[in-house]
Formats: C-alpha cells, sequence, structure tokens
C-alpha cells in the first residue's frame, strides 16, 4: 500500500529514471540523488518549506557532517539563521517508521552540539516541532513550521 505523505497536493519533487534506478533532485545540494522512502520525505519537505514558509536554500545544508562525542553524525536537514546559526533541526524517517522515543533521543544528541531554536521530527504522515526553552529547560510542541 503506498502511503501518501502529509503535504499540500502542489508540492512537487524532480525525478529521473537511471539505469541503477530513480533519482530526486535535491535543491540544497544541487545534484541527483537516489531516491528512497527517506529521500522521498526530506525532499516533499524541503519543497514545502520553499514553497510555503519561504525558506532559504542557501540557509539550509542537507546531511551535513556533525562530531558528537566523538561519533560523526548527519542530521537529515539544518535550517540556520541570517546569522548562520543553526535555528532547526529536521530529522526524516521513512513513512513506515514510527516517531519513536529513539527518534527524538537521536535528535537531542545532534542539538546537544547545535544548540538549535527548533527540533523537528518527521515520516512524511506526521510532523513534531518543538521549540526549545534553554533558560527553563524545557520544550514546546508547535503546530505548524515557524516562519524563519
Amino acid at each position: 500500500m503506498k502511503l501518501t505523505l502529509n503535504f499540500p497536493r502542489d508540492i512537487f519533487i524532480t525525478t529521473k529514471e537511471k539505469a541503477d534506478g530513480v533519482y530526486v533532485f535535491d535543491p540544497i545540494r544541487k545534484q541527483d540523488v537516489l531516491m528512497t522512502p527517506e529521500e522521498n520525505v526530506r525532499q516533499h519537505l524541503i519543497a514545502y518549506l520553499i514553497k510555503y514558509k519561504n525558506y532559504s536554500t542557501g540557509l539550509m545544508a542537507v546531511e551535513r557532517k556533525i562530531v558528537v562525542n566523538h561519533l560523526t553524525r548527519r542530521p537529515d536537514i539544518i535550517v540556520f539563521n541570517r546569522k548562520q546559526e543553526p535555528w532547526m533541526i529536521i530529522e526524516c524517517k521513512r513513512p513506515e517508521e514510527k516517531l519513536t522515543k529513539k527518534v527524538i533521543e537521536q535528535i537531542a544528541q545532534y542539538n546537544s552540539l547545535l544548540k538549535s531554536e527548533y527540533l523537528c521530527i518527521t515520516n512524511g504522515l506526521e510532523h513534531f516541532i518543538f521549540k526549545m526553552d534553554y533558560l527553563g529547560n524545557q520544550f514546546a510542541l508547535v503546530i505548524d513550521f515557524p516562519e524563519v
């Protein structure tokens, strides 16, 4: 059963068939990447953030390497503010994957280094966005992706 992602119907991504599979054009990395279920979610979310929330491609990074506790990690998407500071970290999962405590722990590990204002986890069907409050040592669930 093909799952319909939870994005507006006018969100499109550009795909092309190659000998070894279907590829999608990533406007952030400016290259074709192999289409996997997780990549499908990531590219639909990027297209949504650009079209509906006016996020700048110049302020986004995809799978940028970071080192946390001597381990190399690659957050799916980092959105930066105009000062080039991490503003939102987004972790994408394939639609069939449940958004569990383990996924939250994964993004929290990234945030232990990046100290972002917002965290988001999504499987393309559900999107959970959290606004961090470092002074109060807490976070709040927000309804929609914030405007930059």
